[in-house]
């Protein structure tokens, strides 16, 4: 697995790489001490890689990686499940799919979606694209909040 690490001092730079989808975004004048938590977060994320989340509908549990979950869709109580290899269907909320895996980089951008940040190719004030090449809206409620986020994972978690 290849991991893309660019390094600039200019900051609005990152929305405009995204479309490469880079691990992490270095600030030339933080080099030393950002590289350090780069590395060692490398590390950390060739760990999760293989996390499981479990699709439970009914009595039929299926393990997906986290990494290959692109976003969640809500209809009703039934949630569709987008990943690399499929689309599956589970019950349950969207509030508990987002107190769950927040922090393994998912956020909400609109009340019918949560969204895997590291699938994020395209952002835009009022939809982003996935790398699944799947548009979804963004809210105006929820713009500001997936801006901050995206950078500040872009830049310490890695993308």
């Amino acid at each position: 697995m290849k991991k893309l690490i660019f390094i600039s001092d200019e900051d609005e730079l990152i929305f405009n790489l995204l479309k490469y989808q880079p691990y992490r975004f270095i600030r030339k004048r933080y080099f030393k001490s950002e590289l350090n938590e780069a590395i060692i977060s490398i590390f950390k994320s060739l760990q999760d890689v293989n996390k499981p989340f479990i699709c439970r509908n009914g009595n039929i549990k299926i393990p997906v990686n986290l990494n290959e979950i692109y976003f969640f869709e809500i209809f009703g109580h039934h949630i569709e499940v987008n990943t690399i290899n499929s689309k599956l269907h589970i019950t349950g909320t969207l509030n508990t799919l987002q107190n769950q895996l927040e922090s393994f980089g998912f956020i909400r951008v609109h009340k019918s979606y949560l969204v895997n940040l590291k699938h994020i190719i395209n952002f835009g004030s009022k939809k982003i694209t996935m790398s699944n090449l799947a548009v979804l809206p963004v809210s105006k409620y929820r713009s500001t909040e997936l801006k901050i986020k995206l950078k500040n994972y872009t830049i310490q978690n890695g993308a």
